[in-house]
């Protein structure tokens, strides 16, 4: 998931990341700044564990990940 998402960002220039719900599509944080772990992306200040992704979209540069 990670070398997915990672070629997603360079292929689409993604400018920030958007967390929502996958229920409702509620936002639930975003960021201009994130970084890769094995397991996780941190968007902002907060870990996310990439084994939850439910899907995610491109949209006008920004990814928007559903957990």
């Amino acid at each position: 998931m990670v070398q997915r998402l990672q070629s997603l960002i360079n292929e689409h220039q993604i400018k920030q990341i958007n967390i929502c719900r996958f229920g409702d599509s509620k936002l639930h944080d975003q960021s201009e700044e994130w970084s890769f772990g094995h397991e996780y992306i941190q968007v902002g200040g907060q870990p996310y564990n990439l084994d939850r992704v439910v899907t995610f979209k491109v949209v006008d540069q920004v990814l928007h990940l559903y957990f």
